[in-house]
């Protein structure tokens, strides 16, 4: 896109209610390069244009100006920017950015009620913004476990999260958006559209079907939940309670206790497992120890929460489990529950600062208290692949080679990356989310809207990590000096492309009863087809026949075509 159709463009987007034109930002703009970065930063892109929309009819004016140019201007549409891949941006695009489209709204219409309200919430909208809002009116909608992650990508790539067991994936209560087609027309979706109207199969396709594909969301609307009374979130590093205990083991008393119908108030839970490094020569163990942590939130007492894990670990947990306990206060108002302040990132990436602040809570060292803010997780270059289990055919078999997968000469020991001194090493692992639970257990495929997300019946995702360079903050600030900076990134890099190989092999390895793959946590090299499985057929028809797309601009990598 040159500097003609730039300055063409300009003059043609609407300003917004206070009469000002959306701010638009080429190379030579200052905050140019803080908006031009996402979230994984081994993705370096410089768009033509960045322009900060701010109402649907700047988008429509973008989409047709868009369609006069087909062939000289390539769209891009960014939320919160955390697509693993980077497809929410790109050198020389013209790139929306929807971060001052944040409005969060509480209403008793559609098809809310007094007890389920109805949210609605602009497409830039972050949770770490989203959820203080919500939790003053002691409501809550499924969220992920990043603060930092916007809630458009979010729902649209399904929405695994803490609330996944107990209401299925943030895309499952998705019940209307505002969407600006490819023609540029804006359009209302609702939940009471018939089943057979373009409106209905593009709400339907948004609900897991992936974004950017079948138009751009600038709203979306929400069934809201009230927030439990009790609440407790808890983070078990189970080689501090048990130090000889089998990875296989820990899998297993996971697995029983997400399994089932008998653990209804464990209402999200993953597993992390550290990967190793595995010497030449040697064979991986399927019996082998490795630094595991149980990570969950749980509708009832901290003392509840602990039996919980006694019950299904079968070993009391040795003063090791960290939890934040959510009190109401003495007026009765459960607003306090204060969802906002648990441990978003502390499920997945742990920092240096963060481990070291969990091991002092385990250790009783600190004192527990639900205020404390733990590091938000930053940008940093990273590579992931996933795939999920199968409820039938998942057994010991699939358990020992996920185990094994985890040893590698791919993963290096400390000491290669510098030990110590480096605060930014290397870290490879996997998670594990539950999405079997008591929402999926009693789901019911004629309800209205249906969804989109394929892997309904699935125990759970498996996501494989490789993160490095850690040294941003949830602002994208530097949190250490130059010379401290300079000395990690020179450890790493060594070691940084066989992390990303690490991945690739994990990609290939032989799980026995896994398959499929979950296009939140996305990799170029897995096929469309397989992040969206028995749905993929229907969405490309949803594309083709509802989009009203016909020069194909809301396309990149993965999306349906």
């Amino acid at each position: 896109m040159n500097a003609e159709r730039l300055k063409q463009l300009s003059s043609l987007l609407p300003k917004n209610s206070a009469g000002a034109a959306p701010e638009v930002l080429t190379e030579d703009s200052p905050g140019y390069l803080l908006k031009s970065q996402v979230f994984n930063t081994k993705f370096q892109f410089r768009p033509a244009a960045i322009v900060l929309v701010e109402t649907p009819e700047q988008v429509s004016e973008i989409v047709k100006f868009a369609n006069r140019f087909p062939t000289e201007i390539t769209l891009r549409v960014r939320s919160g920017g955390h697509d693993h891949e980077g497809e929410c941006s790109g050198t020389a695009t013209l790139l929306m950015d929807f971060s001052k489209m944040n409005s969060v709204t509480v209403t008793r219409q559609d098809a809310g009620t007094e007890d389920q309200p109805i949210v609605s919430i602009g497409a830039g909208a972050r949770f770490r913004h989203i959820k203080p809002i919500l939790d003053s009116q002691n409501l809550g909608i499924a969220h992920g476990t990043c603060e930092t992650v916007g809630i458009a990508g979010y729902t649209l790539g399904g929405g695994w999260g803490p609330w996944t067991r107990l209401y299925g994936m943030g895309c499952e209560r998705l019940i209307g958006a505002t969407l600006v087609l490819g023609n540029g027309e804006i359009v209302t979706l609702r939940p009471d559209a018939p089943a057979d109207s373009p409106e209905a199969k593009l709400l339907w396709a948004l609900r897991g079907g992936g974004g950017f594909s079948y138009g751009i969301v600038t709203e979306l609307r929400f069934k809201a939940f009230k927030l439990p009374e009790n609440l407790c979130s808890f983070n078990l590093r189970c080689m501090d309670a048990w130090p000889h205990r089998p990875a296989l083991e820990i899998l297993q008393c996971w697995e029983k206790a997400i399994t089932g119908n008998d653990n209804p108030r464990l209402i999200g839970t993953n597993l992390k497992v550290v990967a190793t490094h595995l010497p030449a020569g040697q064979e991986p163990d399927p019996q082998a120890v490795l630094d595991c942590t149980f990570n969950g939130y749980f509708a009832g007492t901290e003392q509840e929460a602990r039996d919980m894990i006694t019950r299904y670990f079968g070993l009391q947990p040795l003063g090791a489990c960290v939890v934040q306990v959510h009190r109401a206060p003495a007026n009765g108002l459960r607003a306090a529950v204060r969802s906002n302040q648990w441990h978003f990132e502390s499920w997945d990436r742990n920092v240096p600062s963060q481990v070291q602040r969990l091991k002092r809570l385990a250790t009783g060292s600190t004192p527990i208290n639900p205020d404390i803010p733990l590091d938000g997780d930053g940008p940093a270059p990273h590579k992931i692949t996933s795939r999920l289990a199968e409820a039938s055919g998942w057994n010991d078999e699939g358990r020992k080679a996920l185990i094994c997968a985890l040893q590698s000469s791919l993963v290096p020991t400390p000491d290669e990356v510098g030990g110590k001194s480096n605060n930014f090493a290397i870290t490879q692992y996997i998670t594990l989310g539950a999405i079997t639970g008591p929402f999926y257990a009693t789901y019911d495929k004629s309800q209205q809207p249906p969804s989109a997300f394929p892997y309904k019946d699935r125990l759970f995702t498996i996501q494989f990590q490789a993160w490095w360079n850690q040294y941003l903050n949830a602002d994208g600030v530097p949190t250490a000096s130059c010379s401290e900076i300079e000395h990690g990134v020179l450890a790493n890099r060594p070691w940084d492309n066989r992390a990303e190989d690490w991945i690739e092999a994990c990609r290939d390895y032989p799980i026995p009863g896994t398959g499929g793959a979950f296009i939140s946590f996305k990799d170029s090299s897995v096929r469309t087809q397989i992040y969206f499985d028995e749905s993929y057929a229907a969405l490309r028809e949803v594309k083709q026949t509802c989009s009203m797309d016909k020069h194909v601009l809301f396309r990149s990598r993965k999306t349906i075509i």
